[in-house]
């Protein structure tokens, strides 16, 4: 089984994602963390995505 250690976004992150989603309606694509970096490419399923893609290029060599 393939353990990818991704944790994706912190308490305060979903909340505001939540928060913004639920009165807006749309997902905000722009909001980041505090390093800059964008929340939604912080989600886990994307960031599982890649670790998946990097493991089956290993194999690939």
């Amino acid at each position: 089984m393939l353990r990818s250690g991704v944790r994706g976004w912190s308490k305060a992150e979903e909340e505001g994602m939540y928060g913004f989603t639920h009165k807006n309606g749309t997902l905000p694509l722009d909001f980041k963390d505090k390093q800059g970096i964008l929340l939604f490419n912080k989600q886990k399923q994307i960031l599982k995505q890649k670790v998946i893609k990097n493991k089956v290029m290993e194999f690939k060599i």
